[in-house]
């Protein structure tokens, strides 16, 4: 929380028990959003009336928010003033939440994007060219990061703030079960509200990995440092976020030059991951497991995913499916049965995408 701001001493007590309770971006996310909020009420000069405000104050604060953001953002804003006055209510503070039934924008739940094969393989390769490749000692120890970084993500589907805070002491090597087997070498996974996993690590990020730690500046606890050796990655937030934006814009740079565009970097190869698995049979309570997903419902919308494309190719395939041109000729006039079975696929193809799934 920014020293030259005083807030009222009941926001102070809910900042410092969510600075006692969840995690340090949690936190950080918490103090700048409630600020905002915060400000806002300065400006009305009603702060003396806090906490009890009229719930007018909601109902504009939502508005000021929407003219700018997204619904999604906005409903987070939100979610924090609700979760303000919901910790006020156990603390006795006040008798009830003025934030319940405030109407919020709806938001669309869009599906996740997700690469191709082809895709992933490209976007990892740049880096691996630039380590192998490049004069720059720079840009050969950037490369070599990012190549073992992606393949990390790749490979175990974690989240990029858990990739970046994992130390050794998160390697997991356990001996092989019966002779014969291979030893299983994976994450120890520290996830959102500090619940642990186990992900299993890729004979192809396993080597990555081992390149990386055996070329990696400096003596910091962290996996995953910066180039400069004599100033490693601490444990400070502030410093890890830094780290975070440099690294997002060299991720960014490679989809870029693969030819991918649209937003999001890390999320990407989480959501790829998660997808090929369920496409390749997995259990869907396997790979919940695997993302760290609280609840099973989560993990439902990679099934969205793939039952999209069921779709596409069993309508592609039915013989009832028509062309474009086909559906006016159905409005003009009757056509045997037997000609519409001349129908190019590729245009029988066209026509689902252009009908059926425009916008999802």
């Amino acid at each position: 929380m920014p020293n030259s701001v005083t807030m009222h001493p009941f926001i102070e007590q809910f900042c410092q028990w969510i600075k006692d309770t969840k995690s340090d971006s949690t936190s950080y996310s918490y103090d700048i959003w409630i600020l905002r909020f915060w400000l806002y009420i300065k400006k009305l000069g009603m702060e003396q009336k806090f906490p009890d405000l009229p719930r007018g104050v909601f109902e504009n604060y939502v508005q000021m928010l929407s003219k700018n953001r997204k619904p999604r953002t906005v409903k987070t804003y939100f979610a924090v003033v609700s979760t303000l006055y919901d910790y006020l209510i156990r603390m006795e503070l006040v008798i009830k939440n003025p934030t319940v039934g405030i109407q919020l924008p709806r938001a669309k739940q869009p599906l996740p994007r997700i690469l191709t094969e082809v895709q992933i393989n490209r976007v990892i390769e740049i880096p691996e060219r630039q380590w192998l490749g490049s004069d720059c000692p720079r840009k050969r120890y950037n490369g070599l990061h990012d190549f073992a970084l992606l393949q990390v993500l790749y490979s175990t589907a974690c989240r990029i703030h858990e990739a970046i805070n994992l130390t050794f002491a998160n390697y997991v090597h356990r001996p092989a079960d019966e002779p014969g087997d291979a030893p299983m070498v994976g994450l120890q996974i520290t996830g959102k509200g500090g619940k642990e996993r186990i992900v299993p690590l890729t004979t192809v990020a396993v080597g990555a990995l081992g390149d990386w730690i055996r070329k990696r500046s400096g003596t910091s606890e962290f996996i995953f440092t910066d180039f400069n050796g004599f100033h490693p990655l601490t444990t400070n937030f502030l410093d890890r976020q830094q780290y975070y934006r440099r690294v997002y814009k060299r991720v960014r740079r490679y989809l870029d030059q693969a030819g991918i565009t649209g937003h999001g970097a890390f999320h990407r190869f989480r959501h790829t991951c998660a997808t090929q698995l369920y496409q390749r049979g997995v259990s869907l309570l396997i790979i919940k497991d695997l993302l760290g997903h609280e609840n099973i419902s989560t993990t439902t919308k990679y099934v969205n995913i793939s039952a999209k494309e069921v779709m596409m190719e069993c309508l592609a395939n039915h013989p009832h499916t028509v062309s474009r041109n086909e559906q006016f000729a159905r409005k003009t006039c009757y056509r045997p049965y037997n000609d519409r079975e001349n129908t190019p696929q590729n245009e029988v193809n066209g026509w689902i995408q252009g009908n059926l799934f425009d916008g999802l």
